[in-house]
Order: C-alpha cells, then sequence, then structure tokens
C-alpha cells in the first residue's frame, strides 16, 4: 500500500525511450543479428515471447526464463537492467486553450501513472494532483481511478512523509493522435482552506494533444537513451520530477512543496546534448531554464487566467548510463542539487 500512495505522489518513474524492435513492439535492447532481446543483461529467444500488442500495449504470456519474479516478465523486479518502451500514450499532453496546465502521463500494463498541474481559482497559486489509472478492460483505451492531493515537506527542509489526500476521481480516454481528461473534485476538504477550485462537485472535461509535437519540429538530435518519464531519489518519497524531450528539446516538471507544505511545480525548458561515450559511460546533458508560474486558473476553469512566469534560473540535468542499465541523473539546479533514478511501475496484474 505504501508504495502504491507513493506512486500516486508522483514518485512513479518509469519509462524511456527504449529500442523496439519494429516489427513486433517488444521492448527492450535488440541484440543484434541473434534476433534475441535483452533483460537482465542477458538474450533470450524471441520466439519465448508471445507478443499481444493492443493499443499501444504489449503483453507477454509465454513463461521466459528470466528470474524476473512469479511473473514471468515483472519488470517490477526485472529492476534498473530493463529498458522500457515508450508507448504513444506517454508523456505530455496539454490544452493549448489553457497554457500553463499540463498533463503528464506514463503507462505500462494497464496501469497509468498520471500527474497534473493547474492553480487555484481565487488566489492562482499553482498545485499538483496525482492518480494511479486501471484500464476500464483489457481492450479499452479509456482508464479511470483515484484523485490524490499531497501535503509535504517544504523544498531545501529536512525531509518527512508525504500525505495523501484523496479528493476525487479521474478519467482518461485515448483517441488516435490526442485525449480527453475527465476530472470531478468531489471531496474538497481542507486541502482547500488556501485557495478555491471551480467546479467542485462537477465533472470537468479537457481536451487534450501532445505538447512536444505541437509546438517544436522533431529533428534527429538529442540523446537515444531511455530517459523520456518519471525520476525520482528513493530517499525523498513524494517528490518527483517528469522528463520528455522531442528531438533535442527537453521539458519537464518538477513536482514538490512550497513553504506553506502544499504542492507546488517548477517547469524547465531547454535544449539536450547528443549521446556522449567515454569510457564506456553514455552521457547526454540536458540545460534549461527553470521558471516558477503563477497567476493561472485549473485546467477546466470556465473564466480561464494565463499565468506568468518567473524565472528561477539555469539547471542542469546530466543523464549517465553504463551497458544496458537504465540510465542515472543528476539534477544541479538554482533550488539544490539531487541524484535521481528512474522509477519503475510495476505492471498491474
Amino acid at each position: 500500500m505504501k508504495k502504491i500512495l507513493f506512486i500516486l505522489s508522483l514518485l512513479f518513474l518509469f519509462s524511456g525511450q527504449a529500442a523496439v524492435k519494429a516489427n513486433g513492439g517488444f521492448p527492450g535492447e535488440d541484440c543484434g543479428s541473434s534476433g534475441k532481446l535483452d533483460c537482465d543483461l542477458r538474450c533470450m529467444p524471441v520466439a519465448d515471447i508471445v507478443n499481444a500488442l493492443n493499443n499501444g500495449r504489449c503483453d507477454y504470456t509465454a513463461p521466459v526464463n528470466l528470474d524476473c519474479g512469479a511473473y514471468n516478465f515483472d519488470w517490477g523486479k526485472c529492476g534498473s537492467n530493463m529498458s522500457i518502451w515508450y508507448g504513444p500514450r506517454d508523456g505530455w499532453w496539454y490544452d493549448s486553450a489553457h497554457p500553463g496546465t499540463g498533463v503528464s502521463v506514463e503507462s505500462f500494463y494497464g496501469t497509468l501513472a498520471v500527474g497534473f498541474f493547474m492553480y487555484y481559482d481565487d488566489s492562482h497559486k499553482p498545485v499538483w494532483l496525482s492518480a494511479t489509472c486501471s484500464e476500464d478492460n483489457s481492450t479499452s483505451s479509456r482508464y479511470s481511478g483515484d484523485l490524490f492531493y499531497w501535503t509535504g515537506w517544504p523544498l531545501g527542509s529536512p525531509y518527512s512523509s508525504p500525505v495523501p489526500h484523496k479528493v476525487g476521481n479521474i478519467s482518461i480516454s485515448f483517441l488516435s493522435d490526442s485525449s480527453d481528461l475527465t476530472y470531478t473534485i468531489t471531496q474538497p476538504g481542507k486541502w482547500l482552506d488556501s485557495g478555491k477550485i471551480d467546479h467542485v462537485g462537477q465533472a470537468v472535461k479537457v481536451h487534450l494533444a501532445k505538447f512536444l509535437p505541437s509546438i517544436v519540429s522533431s529533428n534527429d538530435k538529442g540523446s537515444k537513451m531511455p530517459i523520456n518519464g518519471w525520476w525520482w531519489n528513493p530517499g525523498l518519497e513524494g517528490m518527483g520530477i517528469f522528463f520528455e524531450h522531442y528531438g533535442d528539446t527537453g521539458f519537464m516538471a518538477w513536482y514538490h512543496y512550497g513553504p506553506d507544505g502544499l504542492p507546488r511545480w517548477y517547469t524547465c525548458d531547454g535544449k539536450i546534448s547528443s549521446d556522449q561515450k567515454v569510457s564506456g559511460k553514455t552521457h547526454a546533458v540536458f540545460t534549461c531554464n527553470m521558471r516558477e508560474w503563477t497567476g493561472g486558473s485549473s485546467i477546466g476553469s470556465a473564466n480561464y487566467s494565463a499565468p506568468a512566469p518567473i524565472l528561477i534560473g539555469t539547471a542542469t540535468f546530466t543523464f549517465l548510463r553504463v551497458a544496458h542499465l537504465l540510465p542515472t541523473a543528476t539534477l544541479v539546479s538554482p533550488v539544490g542539487t539531487y541524484n535521481l533514478e528512474r522509477f519503475i511501475l510495476s505492471r498491474n496484474k
């Protein structure tokens, strides 16, 4: 239960832009002409895997001898040696009519990790909510789950465990190149003492598009490492970063807590370098302008006001990968330095 709660807390960092066999949709490192895939630094025959690619989702049903746990291919137990497929539903989504708000999505085996940021409608302070959603059925393009708000330790202060507050529910339906998010705040409770969200008790529906492909042109530059997705520091449960790059353009949001212990987020946008390999280690550097945003409205507000950015300073996100291991990262920011690793979201079975 504790791990599930922290997944909801936006610590669920798992995913990546892994190598995918063009004709099979198999996540994992391609071992070349041997026709095998690599897990835990070993190779196995593709013939041992039954691939049921359904709506961007891969299931593995044939027995495979990987010692990865009771579920044959449980990536939550395979651990950090796995490269993970970054699917078409994963990434940043936004409503162009409501700039300054956003939704981060990552999926795996019928589980969807969702975080979205917006603002109080009266004080216009930033706030983020999160959810872990499940498929409505095995062939569904719709996911639903409970919606949570969190309170925690102010960034830079001594760590204390964050506290979840269930405040409503959420669902996301995926179309071919867009999605519809519907959320309802049903239990505002104490978390609204410092601010107001419109439409409490009413379902709010927002139509979303992929963010980075909408604003930048793709190119072949940038890192080829599996670095898109959730990042965290295991010693700081309750705080997480969602990162995505499209070509050499990167964007991330840092979900944490302000001086009042209420949820707060920063964004960081900039360029990511191509991979550089030195002594068997692969590096990529993301240099970005870190900003805090205030003055906006909730993502579903009828009377939306656009937020204004406050530049905090320049940050550097350095990714490091050794062999087939998942990358690690170091974030050097104007508000502290943090060592980060990928968070592996276990399959939902």
